[in-house]
């Protein structure tokens, strides 16, 4: 049944047959919309019939697994109008409001996150009320846990830790602990600082302060 198909799809790739005929021949292979569900073609696929929705690109008939853009300057962008739950993507994600966790290879834009952001590049976000991480860089408005980046953190708000391998810097106040292998700009700090290879410009810090300059703002 699976070699229908195929020779189905390749007499549209083809341009012999247009979708409408393509259907019809892949209706008849498949019986019924009920049974499209169980056909053999989807069920040699790597992820569990748990009726979640999942976009996946093929490239020939190879699917574009995480990280196949590793060393290659491709990449695709997923972008959904509206509310989602979950959502993981091997590519880009550009979506408005994630109930749940946002999962992306690439960059991570959304409004509002409810879960945790994780990105292999960026997370830009208006708020993101689990944990931020990235490869990259964290930019939000708020962080409701930690931040944790790659590269440099500048958020409003973080509730929870910040780290990065750059700089830190966010407008109000951080509530855990706070490192960063450059600068460290913030409100008041609830936990420590550690600013490996840079300054400490910041308000009330409830722990210890390791950098090499250290600038307390005046309230």
């Amino acid at each position: 049944m699976s070699e229908n198909v195929e020779k189905v799809l390749a007499l549209f790739k083809e341009d012999k047959i247009n979708v409408e005929e393509a259907e019809k021949l892949l209706e008849a292979v498949w019986g019924s919309p009920e049974r499209k569900l169980s056909a053999p073609a989807a069920s040699n696929l790597d992820w569990d019939d748990d009726n979640k929705l999942r976009v996946v690109a093929y490239k020939g008939r190879k699917l574009i697994k995480k990280g196949i853009f590793s060393s290659s300057k491709e990449m695709f962008t997923v972008q959904l109008e509206g509310d989602a739950l979950n959502v993981e993507c091997w590519g880009n994600l550009n979506c408005e409001e994630v109930h749940g966790n946002a999962n992306a290879g690439g960059n991570v834009e959304c409004d509002e996150v409810g879960g945790n952001a994780n990105a292999g590049g960026s997370v830009s976000c208006d708020e993101v009320q689990g944990n931020a991480n990235a490869g990259g860089s964290v930019n939000c408005d708020e962080v409701c846990g930690n931040a944790s980046a790659g590269g440099s953190v500048s958020c409003g708000e973080i509730q929870g830790d910040a780290s990065a391998g750059g700089k830190i810097e966010c407008n109000g106040d951080i509530g855990g602990n706070v490192k960063a292998g450059g600068d460290v700009k913030c409100g008041d700090v609830e936990g420590s600082v550690t600013a490996e290879r840079g300054s400490v410009e910041c308000g009330d810090v409830g722990g210890d302060v390791r950098a090499q300059k250290v600038v307390c703002k005046e309230k």
